[in-house]
C-alpha cells in the first residue's frame, strides 16, 4: 500500500534508553509539588539529586510544570525537572486534572470530532505568516558497555575497560527560527518537506507541529478506531480527550534511522490522545506513540505536543508551545556490542510575531 502522507519523522544518529532507568523512587504529582516546597531554598545540587531520584505515576500539566521551573533556584535541578516531567508526557494526567463530568454520548463524540477536522482543515489552513523561536534541551544517556584500550605493548595489544551507565543528561541546547510562510513550515531558510525529512541528519528531532501532525493523525484516526476518554481542564477551559488506535496498514506515521551512510525508514502502528476544545474545535494537545514490529530497531518512540493562544498582530491564534519527543534504540557500542540507549527532546516555542514588512512614507527632503 502506496502511504501517501508523511506525519514526523523521527531521526536517530547514534542515540536512545528506556523512559527512566535510573529512577527509584514513584511519586504522584501532588507529592512532587509538596516534595519541592519542602525543599524550597535548598542548594541546586541537592535538589537536582533528589528529582533524579524520582520517577512519577501521573502526567504534568503544562502549567505547574512551567510555575515549578519558575520557582527551582538552579539550572541542575531545572533540567532533573525537564527530565523527569517530559518523561510523564504519555502518562494519564494527575487525577486533579481530570474532570468527574461523563464522557459525551456517541452523537456528541461525532460532532466534536468533526469539528476538530474542520479546525484543521480551514482554520489551520489560514494561518497568517508567522515566525518564533524553537529552542530544543537534548537529554541522552550512555550505556554500559566496553571500551577497548591499548595494551601494555601498545597499540599490538588491546585490552578491555567497563564504562559505568551514565543517566539522561543535557548536551549543548540550540535554537532556530521557526516560521509559518504560505502554509509551508520553515527551519532556518530550509522548507520542511518530504526530502528533508527522508535524508535525516544524526540526532533526534521532530517536524510538522504546526498543523501536518495533526491533519495526518486525524486522517489515520478515523480509519483506525477513535473512542472518548475523560474531560480535561484547561486554561481556555474543559477539553474533551479522546483516544485513537492506528493499525499497520493505515499508518503514515515514519521513523527515518540514520546508520553511517544509510538512511532507514520505518511505518509504525500508533496509539495516542487528542485534546479537543469543543466551543472551536481546536486542538490543544495531541500525543503519537509508535507501535513498531518486534523486529524494529525503534524500541520505543512517541511525540507530544501542547498547544496554546498565542497573539499574532491583534489577533490570538492557538499555536504549538511545548514538545516532547522520546526515543530508545539498540546501539552498537565500540566492543562491538549492542545497549539500549534514550534520547529525549524538550522542545518550547517563544517570540511568536508576524512575518510581514512595515513601509513608512517620508516627506520629501530638502
Amino acid at each position: 500500500m502506496k502511504r501517501a502522507v508523511l506525519l514526523l519523522s523521527v531521526l536517530a544518529g547514534l542515540a536512545s534508553q528506556s523512559w527512566a532507568a535510573d529512577k527509584t523512587q514513584s511519586v504522584t504529582v501532588a507529592q512532587l509539588g509538596r516534595w519541592l516546597a519542602g525543599a524550597h531554598g535548598q542548594p541546586d545540587g541537592k535538589i537536582a539529586k533528589g528529582l533524579k531520584s524520582m520517577t512519577l505515576t501521573e502526567r504534568v500539566s503544562v502549567v505547574q510544570l512551567a510555575q515549578w521551573k519558575s520557582d527551582i533556584p538552579g539550572r541542575h535541578s531545572r533540567e532533573e525537572l525537564t527530565v523527569l516531567a517530559d518523561s510523564s508526557a504519555f502518562l494519564d494526567p494527575a487525577a486533579t486534572d481530570v474532570l468527574a463530568d461523563a464522557p459525551p454520548d456517541l452523537k456528541a463524540q461525532e460532532v466534536m470530532f468533526s469539528s476538530a477536522i474542520d479546525y484543521v482543515v480551514q482554520t489551520l489552513a489560514k494561518l497568517p505568516d508567522f515566525y518564533a523561536t524553537r529552542t530544543t534541551a537534548h537529554f541522552e544517556d550512555t550505556p554500559a558497555h566496553m571500551t577497548q584500550v591499548p595494551g601494555t605493548l601498545g597499540a599490538v595489544s588491546m585490552s578491555q575497560r567497563g564504562v559505568a551507565y551514565v543517566p539522561l543528561h543535557q548536551t549543548v541546547p540550540s535554537s532556530i527560527q521557526v516560521s509559518n510562510i504560505d502554509g509551508a513550515e520553515m527551519h532556518g531558510a530550509k522548507k520542511m518537506d518530504r526530502t528533508a525529512i527522508d535524508r535525516p541528519e544524526s540526532g533526534l528531532t521532530t517536524a510538522g507541529e504546526f498543523g501536518p501532525i495533526l491533519s495526518v493523525v486525524l486522517h489515520d484516526a478515523i480509519h483506525g478506531t477513535v473512542t472518548s476518554g475523560y474531560w480535561q481542564q484547561s486554561p481556555l477551559g474543559q477539553l474533551a480527550v479522546f483516544r485513537y488506535a492506528v493499525p499497520y496498514g493505515q499508518s503514515n506515521y515514519v521513523l527515518s534511522f540514520k546508520h553511517g551512510i544509510q538512511c532507514k525508514k520505518l511505518f509504525s502502528a500508533y496509539h495516542g490522545e487528542i485534546a479537543i476544545y469543543p466551543a472551536t474545535g481546536a486542538i490543544l494537545r495531541i500525543t503519537v506513540v509508535a507501535d513498531p514490529t518486534p523486529s524494529s530497531e525503534a524500541v520505543e518512540s512517541a511525540i507530544a505536543v501542547d498547544y496554546g493562544k498565542v497573539q499574532l498582530g491583534s489577533k490570538d491564534y492557538i499555536c504549538p508551545l511545548r514538545g516532547v519527543a522520546i526515543l530508545k534504540t539498540n546501539i552498537d557500542t565500540a566492543a562491538g556490542q549492542i545497549a539500549p540507549q534514550t534520547q529525549l527532546n524538550d522542545v518550547t516555542f517563544t517570540g511568536y510575531h508576524l512575518a510581514r514588512g512595515d513601509v513608512r512614507i517620508l516627506p520629501e527632503q530638502p
